[in-house]
């Protein structure tokens, strides 16, 4: 049984930036993305968090994928967002929304 662990570190520079822009010259982020499979490969757990490095402001998604057949699959998942009103994930704190999937292929 093995992890699966991704780090990125991400960085947005606005060669042009100017005082009226609302966006900062220079962002920093990061995103983890954390998973493993378990039952026989059949059952995904998962969390993506994208934060940025300079505030408080993330997004957090959790998921859970089930193989119920080779060619049928339901997933349960959420994002969660933290943060200010002036930030890239805050703005939508009142937003966090759990979702559900049923993929079937053929």
């Amino acid at each position: 049984m093995e992890i699966n662990f991704n780090l990125q570190f991400i960085q947005k520079i606005i060669v042009r930036h100017t005082e009226q822009m609302k966006e900062e010259k220079i962002d920093n982020s990061m995103t983890l993305l954390i998973n493993r499979k378990f039952i026989r490969d059949t059952l995904l757990l998962e969390v993506l968090v994208h934060s940025a490095l300079e505030k408080i402001d993330m997004m957090i998604k959790p998921k859970i994928e089930y193989a119920v057949l080779d060619a049928l699959s339901v997933q349960l998942g959420g994002n969660i967002f933290i943060g200010g009103q002036n930030g890239k994930f805050g703005r939508y704190n009142e937003n966090d929304m759990i979702f559900t999937r049923i993929k079937y292929s053929f």
